[in-house]
């Protein structure tokens, strides 16, 4: 078995801040779709805190939005600031499913995001098996491993794999590089090997 796990300054994610939010959720799902067998979800959360201040009516809206969607935070403060502003947040858990509706919600606040203002982040894992794999599948056991989500300032993939064999590492890699998520990088492969399969053209 063959595992591939980033290092440290890498195990919340590759970056992808290039990319809009819903665009990431959309080709990671297309990735989990066509690739994998989903043996379960992780509990998700999503964050939302801004200060009072210009942008504080676009945050209330999205918030109250949230609220009607994902029902009541589980989560709601107000902290004072030493400005004489009042920095306030949410957190709300939610399903894997309702991923797609948050990264809207993420995209919605890309702009004020890039300011000291407004924060705002979610994340989402995925414990899964390569689609081949025989059954039972178990996490951490099957060949497969996690994909997680994370969106804010930047957006980033976490990706912790495990291969039978390099032919499927080479795949894999292909197919997250031909979706331009994450270039996984040879190096990170424990045990380490030597020449690898030829890139697919």
């Amino acid at each position: 078995m063959f595992h591939y796990k980033p290092p440290k300054s890498q195990l919340w994610g590759h970056q992808v801040g290039r990319l809009r939010a819903t665009a990431v959720v959309n080709r990671a799902l297309r990735f989990l779709e066509t690739h994998c067998t989903i043996i379960q979800s992780q509990p998700s959360e999503l964050m939302i805190g801004w200060n009072s201040g210009p942008h504080a009516h676009l945050a209330e809206d999205i918030v109250a939005n949230v609220d009607q969607t994902l029902g009541s935070p589980t989560v709601v403060d107000k902290l004072p600031k030493a400005d004489g502003r009042l920095f306030q947040y949410r957190r709300w858990q939610f399903s894997a499913e309702r991923l797609p509706l948050v990264a809207t919600w993420l995209d919605q606040l890309a702009d004020v995001l890039s300011t000291p203002d407004v924060v705002a982040h979610s994340s989402t894992f995925w414990m899964f098996a390569w689609r081949d794999e025989p059954t039972p599948l178990g996490p951490l056991e099957s060949a497969g491993g996690m994909l997680g989500i994370h969106l804010g300032l930047p957006h980033r993939i976490t990706t912790m794999f495990s291969f039978r064999d390099l032919q499927r590492y080479a795949s894999i890699k292909t197919a997250l590089s031909e979706l331009e998520l994450v270039e996984l990088s040879d190096k990170h492969l424990r045990p380490k090997v030597g020449t690898l399969p030829a890139k697919r053209k």
